[in-house]
């Protein structure tokens, strides 16, 4: 999905589309892991 996304919001331009897409991905895996980071802290406080 966010290859699409970045195919729709940048010109017809494979590089171009990669170079947004690429960025998005890397955010996305990022939050995922903080996310998962911040809930096992928040384990560990309540146990």
């Amino acid at each position: 999905m966010i290859f699409a996304a970045a195919a729709v919001l940048t010109p017809p331009d494979p590089v171009t589309q990669i170079g947004l897409a690429i960025p998005l991905l890397i955010l996305y895996e990022l939050s995922i892991f903080s996310v998962n980071i911040i809930e096992k802290k928040a384990e560990q406080k309540n146990a």
